[in-house]
């Protein structure tokens, strides 16, 4: 009888340590830069860029990739899409940054570009671009074609891959990464993280 108390109190031990273990593992991950920007987000609003342009963003973010949907509207109430972007790649999260607290460098991946124009002015300009520096395809309005191969150098993806240098926190249920540079452009090396803020991105429940 003594030795069956002892093979079960030696269970339970090994039983709460495990439990222990498992639960420790598990905070860890939930307070992991990954962990608490995974889902999707997007704008709360039409968004101003450089140009002028007025976008839309529709962001996913899984433990190591992104997904993002941004819509251009050809009006400043974006009523009027003008050109959808669809990209894809990974994602690395790297060290703590002083743009605010909570802050990391966070590393996307331009992997795969795809672009859909949604009127005949987008297609007369994307038709413009030198033959094999914006898609490999004639341009329609409504068909979306994959430029990842020849990059699109008309709206700034003369090569792929490539990387934006960004940083990103949350706040809440809001994602906020870097403010975008006012002449345009991206955040092209570790040198060029933002020092600003722009609009944040508000979670969204599939």
């Amino acid at each position: 009888m003594a030795n069956n108390k002892r093979f079960y109190a030696a269970l339970l031990l090994v039983a709460m340590g495990l439990l222990i273990f498992s639960a420790a593992v598990s905070a860890q991950e939930d307070t992991s830069p990954a962990a608490e920007r995974l889902g999707r987000w997007v704008s709360v609003a039409c968004e101003l860029r450089a140009g002028p342009q007025h976008l839309i963003r529709d962001i996913t973010l899984t433990e190591s990739d992104w997904t993002a949907v941004i819509t251009n509207f050809a009006d400043p109430a974006c009523t009027t899409p003008a050109l959808i972007l669809t990209i894809t790649g990974p994602v690395n999260y790297g060290e703590p940054h002083p743009l605010a607290e909570g802050a990391v460098e966070s590393d996307f991946v331009i992997q795969t570009l795809a672009l859909e124009p949604q009127n005949a002015f987008i297609v007369d300009f994307l038709n413009s671009a030198e033959p094999g520096t914006c898609g490999a395809e004639a341009w329609e309005v409504g068909v979306e074609q994959d430029v990842t191969e020849t990059g699109c150098v008309l709206i700034g993806f003369a090569e792929l891959p490539s990387t934006d240098y960004d940083v990103t926190f949350v706040r809440d249920n809001y994602l906020f990464a870097g403010a975008r540079p006012l002449e345009g452009g991206g955040f092209e090396s570790p040198e060029d993280r933002p020092t600003a803020v722009q609009v944040p991105l508000v979670r969204v429940d599939e």
